[in-house]
Protein backbone atom coordinates (compact mmCIF):
# COMPACT_ATOMS: atom_id res chain seq x y z
CA UNK A 1 0.00 0.00 0.00
CA UNK A 2 0.81 3.74 -0.45
CA UNK A 3 2.40 5.30 2.12
CA UNK A 4 4.78 2.89 4.63
CA UNK A 5 5.09 -0.80 5.81
CA UNK A 6 2.32 -2.95 7.05
CA UNK A 7 1.29 -3.49 10.85
CA UNK A 8 3.62 -6.14 13.01
CA UNK A 9 1.04 -5.94 15.38
CA UNK A 10 -0.05 -4.32 18.44
CA UNK A 11 2.40 -3.95 21.46
CA UNK A 12 2.09 -3.08 25.02
CA UNK A 13 4.30 -1.35 27.81
CA UNK A 14 3.62 -1.28 31.75
CA UNK A 15 6.62 0.63 32.68
CA UNK A 16 6.01 3.78 31.16
CA UNK A 17 7.98 2.47 27.42
CA UNK A 18 11.46 1.60 29.04
CA UNK A 19 10.10 -2.10 27.39
CA UNK A 20 7.44 -3.41 25.45
CA UNK A 21 5.98 -7.05 24.74
CA UNK A 22 3.45 -8.14 22.15
CA UNK A 23 -0.19 -8.20 23.03
CA UNK A 24 -2.57 -10.88 21.45
CA UNK A 25 -2.82 -9.02 18.28
CA UNK A 26 0.54 -9.96 16.08
CA UNK A 27 1.36 -10.05 12.56
CA UNK A 28 3.57 -10.84 9.37
CA UNK A 29 4.26 -8.30 7.03
CA UNK A 30 2.38 -11.06 4.75
CA UNK A 31 -0.73 -10.59 6.63
CA UNK A 32 -0.70 -7.41 4.99
CA UNK A 33 -2.88 -5.63 7.95
CA UNK A 34 -2.68 -2.43 9.29
CA UNK A 35 -4.11 -1.07 12.42
CA UNK A 36 -5.45 2.54 12.11
CA UNK A 37 -6.10 3.46 15.78
CA UNK A 38 -5.89 2.13 19.19
CA UNK A 39 -8.56 3.75 22.10
CA UNK A 40 -8.93 2.32 25.77
CA UNK A 41 -11.89 2.79 27.26
CA UNK A 42 -11.79 5.79 29.16
CA UNK A 43 -13.59 4.44 32.60
CA UNK A 44 -11.81 0.59 31.92
CA UNK A 45 -8.98 0.91 30.54
CA UNK A 46 -8.21 -3.04 30.44
CA UNK A 47 -10.88 -2.77 27.68
CA UNK A 48 -9.07 -1.60 24.17
CA UNK A 49 -10.37 -1.24 21.00
CA UNK A 50 -8.47 -1.40 17.61
CA UNK A 51 -9.22 -0.42 14.01
CA UNK A 52 -7.84 -2.93 11.21
CA UNK A 53 -7.80 -3.46 7.69
CA UNK A 54 -10.18 -6.73 8.55
CA UNK A 55 -12.29 -4.89 10.90
CA UNK A 56 -12.79 -3.73 14.48
CA UNK A 57 -11.07 -5.72 17.59
CA UNK A 58 -12.12 -5.94 21.37
CA UNK A 59 -10.04 -6.93 24.59
CA UNK A 60 -11.86 -6.93 27.85
CA UNK A 61 -7.93 -8.01 29.73
CA UNK A 62 -6.10 -5.10 28.50
CA UNK A 63 -4.65 -6.66 25.19
CA UNK A 64 -4.14 -9.77 26.44
CA UNK A 65 -6.75 -11.76 23.85
CA UNK A 66 -9.13 -9.85 21.56
CA UNK A 67 -12.04 -11.01 19.56
CA UNK A 68 -12.81 -9.34 15.92
CA UNK A 69 -16.43 -7.62 16.87
CA UNK A 70 -17.05 -6.07 13.57
CA UNK A 71 -15.83 -6.56 10.39
CA UNK A 72 -16.37 -3.16 8.56
CA UNK A 73 -12.79 -1.40 7.96
CA UNK A 74 -12.85 1.56 10.39
CA UNK A 75 -10.28 4.48 11.13
CA UNK A 76 -10.95 6.37 14.30
CA UNK A 77 -13.02 6.12 17.16
CA UNK A 78 -14.64 8.50 19.37
CA UNK A 79 -16.58 7.77 23.17
CA UNK A 80 -19.54 9.98 24.18
CA UNK A 81 -18.02 11.67 26.70
CA UNK A 82 -20.43 11.70 29.20
CA UNK A 83 -21.04 7.69 29.06
CA UNK A 84 -18.04 5.29 27.78
CA UNK A 85 -20.17 2.47 26.72
CA UNK A 86 -20.96 4.49 23.81
CA UNK A 87 -18.60 4.37 21.01
CA UNK A 88 -18.60 6.10 17.62
CA UNK A 89 -16.68 4.77 14.52
CA UNK A 90 -17.32 5.19 10.89
CA UNK A 91 -16.89 2.74 8.34
CA UNK A 92 -18.30 1.87 4.28
CA UNK A 93 -19.92 4.94 4.24
CA UNK A 94 -21.69 4.64 7.47
CA UNK A 95 -21.32 6.01 11.31
CA UNK A 96 -21.53 3.09 13.53
CA UNK A 97 -22.47 2.84 17.34
CA UNK A 98 -21.76 0.50 20.30
CA UNK A 99 -23.78 1.41 23.55
CA UNK A 100 -21.85 -1.46 25.03
CA UNK A 101 -18.60 -0.01 24.81
CA UNK A 102 -17.55 -1.82 21.79
CA UNK A 103 -18.86 -5.20 22.01
CA UNK A 104 -21.48 -4.99 19.20
CA UNK A 105 -21.98 -2.76 16.54
CA UNK A 106 -24.96 -1.13 14.77
CA UNK A 107 -25.49 1.51 11.93
CA UNK A 108 -26.41 5.56 13.74
CA UNK A 109 -26.13 6.72 10.24
CA UNK A 110 -26.60 4.76 6.98
CA UNK A 111 -24.62 5.53 3.89
CA UNK A 112 -23.92 9.66 4.61
CA UNK A 113 -20.09 9.55 4.21
CA UNK A 114 -17.98 8.83 1.63
CA UNK A 115 -16.04 5.44 0.79
CA UNK A 116 -12.60 5.25 2.47
CA UNK A 117 -11.84 6.92 5.49
CA UNK A 118 -14.39 8.45 8.03
CA UNK A 119 -12.63 10.31 10.88
CA UNK A 120 -14.70 11.36 13.93
CA UNK A 121 -14.60 13.12 17.17
CA UNK A 122 -17.00 14.42 20.02
CA UNK A 123 -16.18 17.02 22.57
CA UNK A 124 -16.82 17.31 26.52
CA UNK A 125 -18.43 21.03 25.82
CA UNK A 126 -21.25 19.06 24.28
CA UNK A 127 -21.68 15.52 24.70
CA UNK A 128 -24.74 15.26 21.90
CA UNK A 129 -22.35 16.89 19.51
CA UNK A 130 -20.44 14.66 16.84
CA UNK A 131 -18.31 15.88 13.60
CA UNK A 132 -17.32 13.26 11.13
CA UNK A 133 -14.90 14.07 8.22
CA UNK A 134 -14.51 11.41 4.94
CA UNK A 135 -11.97 10.60 2.49
CA UNK A 136 -14.10 12.09 -0.36
CA UNK A 137 -14.68 15.18 1.36
CA UNK A 138 -17.80 15.46 2.97
CA UNK A 139 -18.25 17.06 6.79
CA UNK A 140 -21.12 16.36 8.66
CA UNK A 141 -22.33 17.08 12.07
CA UNK A 142 -24.79 15.87 14.86
CA UNK A 143 -26.45 18.30 17.48
CA UNK A 144 -28.61 15.37 18.57
CA UNK A 145 -25.52 12.54 19.30
CA UNK A 146 -26.34 11.01 15.81
CA UNK A 147 -30.13 11.15 15.54
CA UNK A 148 -29.94 13.52 12.76
CA UNK A 149 -26.99 14.79 10.54
CA UNK A 150 -26.67 17.95 8.78
CA UNK A 151 -24.21 19.19 5.77
CA UNK A 152 -21.20 21.36 7.25
CA UNK A 153 -18.78 23.10 5.31
CA UNK A 154 -15.48 21.30 4.19
CA UNK A 155 -12.09 21.94 5.37
CA UNK A 156 -11.18 21.08 1.95
CA UNK A 157 -12.92 24.50 0.97
CA UNK A 158 -9.91 26.18 2.09
CA UNK A 159 -7.08 23.81 1.71
CA UNK A 160 -6.11 20.40 0.38
CA UNK A 161 -6.77 16.72 1.66
CA UNK A 162 -4.67 13.71 0.25
CA UNK A 163 -7.62 10.77 0.51
CA UNK A 164 -6.88 8.64 3.90
CA UNK A 165 -3.18 10.13 3.97
CA UNK A 166 -4.82 13.32 6.15
CA UNK A 167 -8.08 13.18 6.54
CA UNK A 168 -7.80 14.77 10.17
CA UNK A 169 -9.36 17.04 12.09
CA UNK A 170 -9.51 17.86 15.98
CA UNK A 171 -12.19 19.69 18.48
CA UNK A 172 -12.02 21.66 21.29
CA UNK A 173 -12.88 20.63 25.27
CA UNK A 174 -14.74 23.58 25.77
CA UNK A 175 -15.83 25.06 23.13
CA UNK A 176 -17.72 22.80 20.16
CA UNK A 177 -17.43 25.32 17.90
CA UNK A 178 -14.05 25.51 17.32
CA UNK A 179 -11.89 23.26 15.32
CA UNK A 180 -8.73 22.13 13.85
CA UNK A 181 -7.62 20.47 10.77
CA UNK A 182 -4.53 20.05 8.43
CA UNK A 183 -3.72 18.69 4.98
CA UNK A 184 -1.43 20.62 2.78
CA UNK A 185 -2.11 23.59 5.37
CA UNK A 186 -4.07 24.05 8.55
CA UNK A 187 -7.35 25.32 8.69
CA UNK A 188 -9.61 26.25 11.66
CA UNK A 189 -13.21 27.09 12.28
CA UNK A 190 -14.55 29.49 15.40
CA UNK A 191 -18.80 28.15 14.16
CA UNK A 192 -19.07 24.71 13.86
CA UNK A 193 -17.54 24.59 10.26
CA UNK A 194 -20.06 26.91 9.11
CA UNK A 195 -16.67 28.40 7.70
CA UNK A 196 -12.98 27.65 7.93
CA UNK A 197 -9.53 30.06 7.82
CA UNK A 198 -6.38 29.13 6.78
CA UNK A 199 -3.87 29.72 9.18
CA UNK A 200 -0.06 28.56 8.21
CA UNK A 201 1.33 28.45 4.65
CA UNK A 202 3.73 25.13 3.83
CA UNK A 203 5.99 26.66 1.20
CA UNK A 204 7.42 29.99 3.14
CA UNK A 205 9.78 27.99 5.51
CA UNK A 206 11.24 30.55 7.78
CA UNK A 207 7.72 32.73 7.54
CA UNK A 208 6.20 32.94 10.85
CA UNK A 209 2.66 30.65 9.83
CA UNK A 210 5.33 28.16 8.20
CA UNK A 211 3.88 24.60 9.18
CA UNK A 212 5.18 21.50 6.98
CA UNK A 213 2.54 19.74 4.60
CA UNK A 214 0.81 16.95 4.86
CA UNK A 215 -0.82 17.22 8.52
CA UNK A 216 -1.69 13.48 10.17
CA UNK A 217 -3.18 14.57 13.08
CA UNK A 218 -4.95 17.72 14.61
CA UNK A 219 -5.39 18.47 18.35
CA UNK A 220 -6.11 20.79 20.71
CA UNK A 221 -4.39 21.73 23.95
CA UNK A 222 -6.37 19.04 26.40
CA UNK A 223 -9.24 21.85 28.33
CA UNK A 224 -8.55 24.12 25.85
Amino acid sequence: FWGGVYSAGLMKSTDGGATWFATGISYEQANNEIIQRVVLNPDNPSIVLIATRSGIYRSEDGGTGFTQVSSVHCYDFAFKVDDANTVYTGGDKDILISTDAGATWSVLGDNIMDAGRISIETTPANPLVIYAFSEGGKFKKSIDAGASWTNATKPSTKTSFYGYYDTDFGVSDVDENALIAGGLEVVVSSNGASSWTKVSTWDGIGDDNYVHADGKCSKFLPGS
